[in-house]
């Protein structure tokens, strides 16, 4: 829906959703205005209520969890993270999240990789085991070679 009305009105019926995505600024009613109607409605109270916005401060996340929502979710999103938590969210209750945990490891594995590309591309980067001799821990070659000054 691209309006709050809209959303309200998207809900009612037979077939409500198992979870509702929820921008913040939208034409009309707002998100807070909408989820705040929705946690007030015996029909749909039970629904998680994701807020998915480009307001990132801690007082907007803050109000939209005090309305009621479920998780927060600011822009950018990543695709994986944005699918565990749908799916955290629509399994409430439920004992097992082996789907979500999966696409979080799956994640993992992918920043891994990012890592890697660009560690191989900057000649500039060195990982230097701490285990090794010579090396002090926690340090790169790059900061133990700045005028004997040595940074964390």
């Amino acid at each position: 829906a691209n309006s709050g009305e809209k959303a309200l009105k998207a809900v009612e019926g037979d077939n409500p959703p198992d979870l509702i995505l929820l921008d913040i600024m939208m034409p009309g009613m707002s998100g807070y205005e909408v989820c705040q109607k929705l946690k007030t409605n015996s029909t749909t109270h039970h629904i998680p209520v994701i807020f998915l916005t480009a307001m990132e401060s801690i007082e907007d996340e803050q109000k939209g969890l005090q309305m009621g929502a479920s998780d927060y979710i600011t822009k950018p999103i990543s695709p994986a993270i944005m699918l565990a938590r749908v799916l955290v969210n629509t399994q409430a209750g439920k004992t097992d999240y082996p789907q979500a945990i999966k696409l979080l490891q799956l994640s993992s594995l992918e920043l891994e990789q990012e890592i890697q590309v660009q560690l191989d591309s900057n000649p500039l980067l060195e990982v230097i085991d701490p285990s090794e001799e010579g090396h002090q821990s926690g340090t790169t070659a790059a900061s133990q070679s700045a005028s004997g000054v040595m940074t964390a």
